[in-house]
């Protein structure tokens, strides 16, 4: 019983790390490309994004990212559907870390 809960436990930990990672990279590449955009059709719609909203799309990004990379490397043996969603928990895992982190930075 014991053994199951550690494994679970370490796939999510494991999954947030890898998500926490792609994320962040995918979220300064969408604030680089947010801070010039200079068309007010589009600046609306991303212009200038914050570190958090930049972390936060960037790991939405990356939980497909990822799943589909793990889908991939596995040779068709594993379902997107379930490796996306162990990937968003890792990514709200990471998230909650970023809030806790950056909530400290501050006070």
């Amino acid at each position: 019983m014991f053994q199951q809960i550690f494994a679970i436990l370490s796939s999510v930990i494991g999954a947030a790390v890898v998500v926490g990672v792609a994320g962040a990279i995918v979220g300064e590449a969408l604030r680089f490309i947010s801070r010039r955009v200079t068309n007010p059709r589009i600046a609306w719609l991303c212009g200038n994004l914050s570190l958090g909203e930049g972390f936060g799309l960037g790991l939405l990004a990356a939980s497909f990212i990822v799943a589909g990379a793990y889908v991939a490397a596995s040779g068709g043996g594993a379902e997107y559907g379930y490796a996306w969603l162990r990937y968003l928990v890792g990514a709200a895992v990471a998230f909650a870390a970023y809030g806790i982190v950056a909530s400290r930075r501050s006070a």
